[in-house]
């Protein structure tokens, strides 16, 4: 799916793949659109962007009222039962333009938000934005993730000039660190995932995720990809998911995998299909490490129909489009069982995009999809 798709939000619900292998509810955020919340008349009226006289009329944050408004957001996160909030879509082209602080020539959303988000505190200083966010999820008990790639990343290249995967994998960790990051996980999709593959040699991947791992797995933090669910995407990333000699190392690189098995009018959820099969999916990466599977599931999908299924036809008995897609997905799990699979995969992620209870930055409480929320309380 484009991100001109993304008109506003994106968000997921999903198993916290940390080190420590402790489990939250995780819901996706376009960190790209905050502009949606700054500008807007959000929060009860109360506008963001302030031009007091004591600052030269210049843009001030009003950071108590955009505050008052995330938490807002992450008190309805923790009544559904999320505790991390993962900032997407951040579709950079270069980790070393991320990495070098110089955003000046980059075009890449994230980048530019990055650059261009210049506003002014109560105190007269200029306020880092990203790093208020962090913070204020922190305060609030979210954990924050952040997630590069997607379809319109395809220039997704590990190294610079002059740089090496080890070193880019290290200024990653310390990235993180100096916003207090949480986990990492990458959307290696379509043309971005081919053109990753092509632009990053097999070397360069491995290294770069093996060092990722090394610097975040002693402080709990972990790293997650995120493909399109046809398991001829595992070929397209062999070099993720096999050596040289074609043995299994994905659990050697990653902590968790998402498959996105859904359109904007079908869902591609069967336990052995000979496409998207989620048992040769766990032939792939092993049997032992089903737990880090997530199926992923989109509002926009009429889940209730048993039709929108492009395979496996479920036993629907719900009108209501989260609790019809928990019913696929306990489903899903006897199908599993009965094939002689493990069925306690890792828990699935939503992406509520332009659903029937699309995001609206103006109605705080849309932030997090009721369809997504009725799903999770039907598991």
């Amino acid at each position: 799916m484009k991100i001109f798709e993304r008109i506003v939000a994106l968000l997921v619900i999903a198993t916290s793949l940390g080190y420590s292998g402790e489990l939250s509810e995780q819901v996706y955020y376009d960190y790209t659109k905050i502009d949606g919340f700054i500008w807007s008349d959000s929060f009860d009226g109360e506008k963001f962007i302030e031009y007091p006289a004591e600052h030269q009329w210049k843009a001030t944050l009003n950071v108590d009222a955009y505050q008052k408004y995330l938490n807002s957001v992450f008190d309805r996160m923790k009544e559904a039962g999320m505790n991390q909030i993962n900032l997407s879509f951040t579709q950079i082209a270069s980790i070393d333009v991320l990495l070098s602080g110089d955003y000046s020539t980059s075009k890449d959303p994230f980048i530019m938000v990055l650059n261009n988000e210049k506003f002014l505190g109560p105190d007269g200083k200029y306020v880092d934005m990203l790093k208020l966010f962090v913070d204020t999820a922190h305060q609030a008990g979210i954990c924050v993730d952040i997630a590069f790639g997607g379809e319109d990343a395809s220039g997704l290249k590990i190294c610079g000039v002059g740089e090496t995967a080890t070193g880019q994998a290290q200024k990653l960790a310390q990235f993180m660190d100096n916003y207090g990051f949480d986990s990492v996980d990458f959307d290696l999709e379509d043309t971005g995932a081919v053109t990753f593959a092509k632009e990053n040699t097999n070397a360069e991947q491995r290294e770069f995720f093996e060092e990722l791992q090394k610097a975040l797995a002693p402080k709990g933090r972990s790293v997650i990809l995120t493909i399109e669910g046809a398991t001829s995407w595992a070929k397209v990333l062999d070099a993720l998911f096999y050596d040289n000699a074609g043995n299994p190392i994905f659990k050697d690189l990653f902590n968790g995998l998402n498959l996105m098995l859904y359109s904007q009018t079908e869902y591609y959820i069967d336990a052995n299909n000979v496409t998207w099969g989620i048992d040769q999916w766990m032939d792939i990466i092993g049997k032992e490490s089903a737990a880090m599977i997530h199926i992923g599931f989109e509002d926009h999908v009429p889940y209730e129909n048993p039709g929108a299924s492009a395979g496996e036809h479920y036993h629907i008995t719900t009108t209501n489009r989260g609790t019809a897609a928990a019913q696929v997905y306990q489903q899903l799990g006897v199908k599993l069982q009965a094939d002689g699979y493990p069925s306690q995969l890792g828990s699935p992620f939503w992406w509520p995009d332009e659903g029937i209870d699309s995001y609206d930055p103006n109605q705080t409480g849309s932030v997090i999809s009721d369809t997504m929320v009725d799903f999770y309380k039907a598991l």
